[in-house]
């Protein structure tokens, strides 16, 4: 009545798959989950082949590791080895049989059965005759792995399309991976191999980029004559701005140190622009509750931006972005902090600077140049929003100035110019 055929080549018309079948018995791995994994963990452990369980669509596994019996349908199938081939010995070790793997991959796992070494060898296929004697441990099964002695499966090569395909219309304005890509980049004076087959400008400017050196110490920066002249530069302006007093340390305290930061400024072109040396505060030895007690300062809110551009675009005001130059230098010091004298001063007396403003480095630096800045805006009539501590307004019967502030970065704008004006 079938005509030997089954009841699935009736009902669809096609014969069934058979692919999904699997040798009962034979090797697998199977993937760990992510949740309480480590990265020295392994991703995958090893597995036996029991079969298929009911009313699922997947493998039903024993995991040789956790002693459990798993469902997965992500598993990896190595149907050549079988580690429950012999009933006499259960491997202590599982090498991977096939060379898509970099290296082995051993579990631990207790034995079934003990036996002497000659009944092992002559029944297990991976056990060499070079094999160290069994020991007194019946963990203690092989010496070495043979991999070799199974035979790996060469995997087919995958097909290639040989369809021409074409890049989306909405990339045709950006450089991609294409001709036109890999001909900027091959032509890019930056990407020449030859330093001969740039440019006469190109190579000049190359050589001066290669003259150019930050260096990383005081001791390395003061044989240079270019970085000997930034550095009093720098303590000039740190002496006018009152930063510190010399004063004698007192007993119970603790001077922090302080280094030079070097960097070579350059223009727009790549010009030399001036060296420049920033003395910095080593912030990271402070102690809290004795070096400083708060840090937090506020920033304005994205939403508050937004709604004073979009009143900007309504009332056609003039819109301003001011940026301050060495803004944390500007706060002054509430704290009792003491730094120790900054190398290349003179220092006979054993000195410390006791700091008067701030300087960077200090980790409440940032909170102290917020509230000289709040305290100036204040003197200057401006009055703190409620909603937002970092949105200052001056507001009279017909005209209003707005300031926003996000650390030393200024929004301004407003309908009286002359106060705009006056504020910069």
């Amino acid at each position: 009545m079938l005509h030997f055929q089954t009841p699935y080549q009736l009902l669809f018309n096609s014969k069934p798959s058979y692919d999904y079948f699997r040798a009962f018995g034979c090797l697998c791995y199977i993937s760990t989950l992510k949740q309480g994994r480590t990265k020295f963990d392994p991703r995958a452990q090893p597995c036996v082949f029991l079969g298929y369980p009911t009313a699922k669509k997947a493998y039903k596994v024993y995991n040789l590791v956790t002693k459990k019996i798993h469902f997965s349908r992500d598993m990896v199938f190595h149907e050549h080895y079988f580690p429950f081939q012999h009933e006499s010995v259960l491997p202590n070790h599982i090498f991977l049989p096939t060379k898509a793997f970099d290296h082995s991959f051993s579990y631990d796992t207790t034995p079934v059965f003990e036996s002497s070494t000659s009944d092992l060898t002559s029944q297990h296929p991976l056990l060499s005759p070079s094999s160290s004697p069994l020991s007194s441990s019946p963990t203690n099964i092989f010496s070495q792995p043979a991999p070799h002695s199974i035979s790996p499966t060469i995997p087919l090569p995958p097909c290639k399309s040989t369809r021409i395909s074409t890049p989306p219309s909405y990339l045709k304005d950006f450089v991609c991976s294409s001709s036109r890509a890999s001909h900027f980049s091959s032509s890019h004076w930056c990407n020449l191999v030859q330093f001969s087959a740039s440019s006469p400008d190109q190579q000049q400017h190359i050589l001066h980029l290669d003259h150019l050196h930050e260096p990383s110490s005081y001791k390395e920066a003061a044989i240079s004559p270019h970085w000997v002249k930034a550095m009093p530069a720098e303590l000039d302006a740190l002496k006018a701005n009152q930063t510190w007093t010399e004063v004698d340390l007192p007993p119970g305290k603790k001077a922090i140190s302080s280094k030079w930061v070097y960097k070579v400024k350059l223009k727009v072109d790549g010009s030399l622009k001036r060296y420049k040396a920033q003395l910095v505060i080593r912030g990271n030895t402070q102690k809290e509750g004795i070096d400083y007690t708060e840090t937090f300062f506020p920033v304005v809110k994205m939403t508050t931006i937004k709604t004073i551009i979009a009143l900007v675009a309504s009332r056609q005001w003039s819109l301003f972005q001011l940026d301050v130059n060495n803004a944390f230098l500007h706060g002054d010091s509430h704290e009792e902090v003491y730094m120790k004298m900054p190398e290349g001063i003179p220092n006979p007396s054993n000195k410390v600077c006791r700091l008067q403003k701030s300087l960077y480095g200090l980790k409440q630096a940032s909170r102290q140049w917020h509230a000289k800045l709040v305290d100036f805006l204040k003197l200057q009539g401006y009055t703190q929003s409620k909603n937002d501590y970092s949105l200052f307004l001056k507001s009279s019967d017909t005209d209003v100035t707005i300031v926003a502030m996000y650390v030393d970065d200024i929004l301004l704008t407003g309908s009286n110019l002359a106060d705009i004006q006056a504020l910069k």
